[in-house]
């Protein structure tokens, strides 16, 4: 959130406001811009104060990048000074980090731990005034080795590294520090197993703790980074229930090496599966993602590849078996709306259950709406005007709510995928369908709704001009003059009765 307060939700803003002050900018959009104006070496500089690169920006690349002459040295230094005060951290709490009964029971994040730590001693050495902590000056010393190792031989690393550690055994805590090829070249004697086939591999694998998530994650990200290669070849030798473990344990080694429909397949996730099994195979592929979307989003297109083929040949069934929290309705939607409207217009009960189940921090159900306005907002208000007839009066305010930002986000980013002519209508066919007084009591209780919450400093405080804007536009993106003009009475009707 780059230390600004104003990029924090409206309502979480009260439990920072202690931590952060207002920053430069007013909105994401701004920082959005700033940082599509920088350059590749500004944007390194800054990456950890943003984090945009955790984020998926692509569909705001029509948005205007700002004129960025220089990174302000606020956030340079702001950067700096957290790093390097890792690093001192780090030293302080040495000896408690590996006196404790933890210590060797994670290698893995050991192992990342250290590698962080040696980048940032690369960067940004230990000052002297820094070496008062009692190991401060040996780890200083530690890393500054590992870092002379780093690009050169790994044989000869390998010895210089032993020679080291006989002449003080202090190192040893280092070691997972050391580049992968090292660190294979260094173990060759036993500790990890020899790359010599599937068979010998599945056996070592067979071998572990069936809980235990820290030899088979050592052994591929040490081999995947000595050779990249022979692991893919491995993976894809292995028998299936060894790659369906694997998955468990190391989904981002699985998911990068091997290839997806091989994937699916050995999950029994295809058309020719029974429901039974691609239930359970589906499962699996949705929880044990690899948490890279640049990862993930490409796979998921070929699972859905397979539900359009059982979509064609049974939807009643292909909706039973896609209506689960985990499904990504949202992608799926985009991709092959044809399929999507097709299996939800088939049974609008099964529907309205699979959208109440709907993932609520991912995928919330108002968002799943949102996003089937979208495709086709006559459908989608067939599902809002069932989940009235349910008695699901909260999710119905939310729905009508859920757009109220659409013309202000069109504005701001104009290649968003957003349809102020959808969201017409989805209203018009409400109103067509549930009549001018039920259309003005519900949007005026969105109103209502949306007031407390802007009262409670929970939303922006423009909601509702933005709400009305929005409303207003979608009813003139309307075809018809007189469905306009209906519409845009009953969005008045709603804000007067409302008081808003």
């Amino acid at each position: 959130m780059g230390g600004d307060l104003h990029l924090l939700p409206p309502i979480l803003r009260k439990y920072w406001d202690g931590f952060l002050q207002p920053g430069p900018w007013r909105s994401w959009y701004e920082a959005a811009a700033w940082h599509k104006g920088l350059s590749p070496e500004q944007r390194r500089d800054v990456r950890q104060y943003l984090g945009f690169e955790h984020l998926d920006l692509e569909r705001y690349d029509s948005l205007e990048a700002a004129d960025v002459a220089s990174v302000p040295d606020v956030f340079i230094d702001t950067v700096r000074r957290e790093e390097r005060q890792r690093l001192v951290d780090f030293a302080v709490q040495f000896d408690r980090i590996v006196g404790s009964p933890e210590y060797g029971g994670n290698v893995g994040f050991w192992r990342s731990y250290l590698r962080d730590m040696l980048a940032l001693h690369a960067s940004q050495p230990l000052l002297p005034r820094e070496l008062t902590a009692p190991r401060a000056a040996e780890i200083d010393r530690a890393l500054g080795f590992l870092s002379s190792l780093e690009g050169g031989d790994h044989s000869s690393a390998v010895q210089t590294a032993l020679n080291e550690i006989d002449a003080g055994p202090f190192l040893l805590h280092f070691l997972p520090a050391m580049a992968d090829e090292t660190l294979v070249a260094m173990f060759r004697t036993g500790a990890l197993p020899q790359a010599g086939g599937a068979l010998e591999l599945a056996s070592f694998l067979a071998e572990q703790d069936p809980e235990d998530r820290e030899a088979p994650g050592l052994f591929f990200e040490l081999l995947g980074g000595a050779d990249d290669a022979l692991t893919g070849q491995l993976m894809a030798a292995l028998d299936d229930a060894t790659i369906r473990r694997l998955l468990g344990l190391v989904p981002a080694t699985v998911r990068t090496r091997l290839d997806t429909a091989k994937l699916l397949d050995v999950l029994a996730v295809t058309p020719r599966s029974s429901a039974v099994e691609v239930a359970e195979g589906m499962n699996a592929f949705l929880t044990h993602i690899s948490g890279n979307f640049r990862i993930d989003r490409p796979q998921l297109q070929v699972l859905f590849d397979v539900i359009v083929v059982r979509a064609e040949a049974d939807p009643a069934g292909t909706l039973a078996l896609v209506g689960v929290p985990r499904f990504p309705w949202g992608g799926f939607m985009s991709l092959h709306s044809d399929t999507a409207v097709g299996l939800l217009s088939s049974d609008l009960g099964a529907t309205a259950d699979v959208v109440r189940r709907s993932d609520k921090l991912t995928f919330p159900p108002a968002r799943f709406i949102y996003r089937l306005i979208t495709v086709d907002p006559e459908l989608a208000a067939r599902v809002v005007g069932r989940l009235d007839d349910d008695g699901d009066t909260g999710l119905v305010v939310e729905a009508l709510a859920h757009f109220a930002y659409d013309a202000h986000r069109l504005a701001e980013v104009p290649g968003l995928p957003i349809t102020l002519e959808g969201d017409g209508r989805f209203l018009l066919a409400l109103l067509d369908a549930r009549g001018a007084d039920w259309l003005a009591d519900w949007l005026g209780e969105a109103v209502r709704t949306y007031r407390d919450r802007m009262k409670a400093g929970e939303v922006p405080s423009d909601f509702l001009q933005a709400y009305r804007s929005t409303l207003e536009i979608a009813a003139a993106m309307l075809d018809d003059p007189a469905s306009t003009a209906r519409l845009k009475a009953v969005v008045t009707e709603a804000f007067v009765a409302a008081g808003g």
